[in-house]
């Protein structure tokens, strides 16, 4: 197969050659005789439908490492493989970055969906502490919506409250008020921070119900839409089932078996766990396929967007580490989902994918377990935060000649928060406590940096960290002092963890497939916020307001100029391969 066997032959980087010619009101105006526009370029319409689908964990090296065990990219009998077929026919990046401090499921989606990074649409981590609210809050969680359907806790209301920026299905909606737009997750932040403010339906699962639901915000009249409820009905019905999870073929060799026979896991459904099955992808893939059906997507001539995320390859993985078969198998389960969403948009979406514009990726990677590099010879640790933060306030009473004063109020991700009250009672400013906190991690063999509030603030940032700390930090967000450690360090409570700047948390691939996407491998640097600026480029809108990625022009076919047209009947302005 091209894509997967040529991998070290990358493409050239294209140059794309565009004539442009303005004419203003007065100005001067350019003499083209009888010359028409359609005879010196071709113009396309957008695509009838964008979906983005993003799994979560999806690291770089994946659809490499498992290619020899995805699905053809066309059967015998016509039908689409998943991975394989996008890669064949689409434009492939093997590594695209999340170039941020901290690679995590928030961020990494609003990176996605705004094109930005948490320095300009806000969203930092994926909690962190609210000095105001003495606790840490979700980065989702908002007080003033509730959760609609059958909920849990039905005052755990979710919205983009903390998002300070458009998504692209914002910007789409703004331009095209009948376009739509529709999220879909088994995580509450994964579809809010990818449908954004304005997503006709934004959908995730409740663990306690193990039904769907979503939020007052994006359902003010309280009410679920009637195929969410179509798809809560089926599964009550399935409440209590036994499920077993065993390997589905032969492995690559490539993970390690904890058994020769390979594993063995069961869950009955609507357990909490059952999320972390192989089901837990299919009940996002008919969640999917019932959006497309029931909402019309790309069913008319406004463009529409879907998200799907995944969120059981990030279960999995946080469970088993990325060198286990089950991720592997979690992936090969990736695979068929793919192939069985393209085959649905095939025969059912007008146009078919000749009119759809499909993107895959990931919202972060994944470390190895301490576990597993530590039996080979590489130092990491598991990192107790509770017993952290109480030998930093021991050091501090110490420091500063006190007794039994909680000055980290909380800590998040390596982010350290202090409790200003205590500041305020002892007199310590909080340039002397970040010093003072600075020296004390220093002085911890997993501690390879350092930064705090005052640092960002003076520009005093470590060389090769720098970038990442820019595009990270978020007042009042992100910690007073934040620590970085070294490679494979990971907090205490997973097998399996992400949440540093190193490549292995924020290298992902992306695929881009589409009548106006060119064919190709490419290794050219690539930023995860490229994908949201180039999706609005084929969509003919303008980028999403915080949006500071580029335009991937050399993915796009160079004759590719897109214009709003009210129709899709005048065959001048339909879709057209070049």
């Amino acid at each position: 197969m091209r894509i997967y066997s040529q991998t070290r032959h990358l493409l050239l980087c294209f140059t794309l050659a565009t004539l442009v010619s303005l004419q203003g009101c007065g100005g001067a105006t350019v003499d083209r005789g009888n010359q028409k526009p359609d005879e010196t370029t071709r113009v396309h319409t957008p695509p009838r439908l964008v979906v983005v689908l993003v799994f979560d964990q999806l690291r770089a090296d994946y659809l490499q490492t498992f290619q020899s065990r995805f699905l053809p990219a066309k059967g015998a009998d016509g039908t689409l493989g998943g991975f394989r077929f996008l890669g064949d026919g689409g434009a492939w990046f093997p590594v695209v970055e999340h170039n941020v401090l901290q690679a995590m499921t928030a961020p990494g989606h609003a990176n996605i969906s705004t094109g930005a990074y948490p320095s300009r649409h806000g969203i930092p981590m994926n909690k962190w502490y609210d000095p105001a609210q003495k606790r840490i809050v979700l980065a989702v969680e908002d007080a003033g919506t509730t959760c609609v359907g059958p909920c849990g806790d039905k005052t755990k209301g979710r919205s983009p409250h903390f998002l300070r920026a458009s998504t692209i299905g914002d910007t789409l909606k703004n331009t095209r008020e009948a376009s739509k737009v529709v999220a879909i997750s088994l995580k509450d932040r994964a579809a809010i921070l990818t449908g954004g403010w304005r997503a006709n339906a934004a959908i995730w699962f409740d663990k306690k119900t193990a039904q769907w639901v979503t939020s007052s915000h994006y359902a003010p009249d309280g009410r679920l839409p009637d195929w969410v409820n179509e798809l809560n009905k089926a599964m009550a019905a399935r409440k209590g089932e036994s499920l077993e999870w065993t390997p589905t073929g032969p492995g690559t060799g490539l993970t390690l078996d904890t058994k020769p026979t390979g594993f063995s896991h069961s869950v009955v459904f609507g357990h909490p766990h059952t999320n972390g099955f192989p089901v837990g992808i299919d009940l996002t893939v008919q969640a999917a396929k019932r959006a497309i059906a029931h909402e019309k997507l790309g069913g008319d001539e406004h463009p529409d967007i879907l998200f799907v995320s995944f969120s059981t390859t990030d279960i999995v993985g946080h469970c088993y580490g990325p060198n286990s078969r089950e991720v592997e198998e979690i992936i090969v389960a990736a695979d068929r989902a793919v192939s069985n969403l393209l085959n649905h948009i095939k025969n059912t979406v007008p146009g078919g994918l000749e009119e759809t514009v499909i993107a895959i990726t990931g919202d972060h990677g994944v470390a190895s377990t301490p576990t597993y590099v530590n039996a080979r010879g590489i130092p990491a640790t598991r990192i107790d935060g509770p017993a952290l933060i109480r030998h930093i306030n021991r050091a501090l009473d110490k420091r500063f000649r006190t007794r039994s004063q909680p000055w980290i109020a909380s800590i998040a991700y390596g982010n350290l928060f202090f409790d200003d009250s205590v500041l305020k009672r002892t007199g310590v400013s909080n340039r002397n406590a970040e010093q003072a906190v600075q020296k004390i991690l220093g002085q911890l063999d997993y501690v390879v940096n350092t930064i705090s509030e005052s640092d960002v603030q003076l520009g005093r940032l470590t060389p090769g960290w720098s970038q990442q700390i820019q595009n990270s930090y978020v007042p009042h967000r992100s910690g007073d002092v934040i620590m970085i450690s070294r490679p494979f360090d990971v907090p205490k409570r997973d097998p399996a963890h992400h949440w540093t700047g190193y490549n292995y948390d924020q290298q992902v691939p992306l695929l881009l497939h589409g009548a106006p996407i060119r064919p190709g491998i490419y290794g050219q640097f690539t930023e995860i916020i490229d994908i949201a600026p180039t999706l609005s480029f084929l969509l003919g809108i303008v980028h999403p307001s915080a949006a500071t990625g580029r335009v991937l022009h050399h993915a796009v076919k160079p004759d590719v100029i897109y214009r709003q047209t009210p129709s899709r009947s005048h065959p001048s302005t339909r879709l057209q391969s070049p």
